[in-house]
């Protein structure tokens, strides 16, 4: 019995996941994800290829006491630092969009975003 209702269930996940599974708009999730990219970038030119008027140039003269260059990289979470493998992998996983459906960014009016 127990295997039974596990199944019903199972099953009407499934029908309700096959009915609401058109109603995603895509195309506003990927534009998204590429302004959530362009809001938090940092360094001198932050301004190109960016939706947002107000963006600046930020960031620029970290790193100067210790000698180094650490200009560029994005926000996260309200603070600036550079961090590896969650942003490789949106950005890998953002390119590699891009780099199969070319074709729809270009539709989309997002190909100045995405490359």
């Amino acid at each position: 019995m127990k295997k039974l209702i596990n199944l019903i269930i199972l099953f009407l996940i499934f029908i309700v996941s096959l009915v609401f599974a058109g109603n995603y708009n895509y195309t506003d999730a990927v534009a998204k994800a590429l302004m959530f990219f362009e809001a938090n970038r940092c360094g001198k030119n932050v301004h190109i290829h960016n939706r947002f008027n107000w963006r600046g140039p930020c960031h620029i003269y970290d790193g100067i006491d210790v000698g180094e260059d650490l200009e560029g990289g994005y926000h996260d979470a309200g603070d600036h630092v550079i961090f590896g493998m969650p942003q490789t992998y949106a950005f890998s996983t953002l390119g590699w969009a891009y780099y199969e459906t070319k074709d729809v960014y270009e539709r989309t009016n997002q190909k100045k975003y995405g490359c």
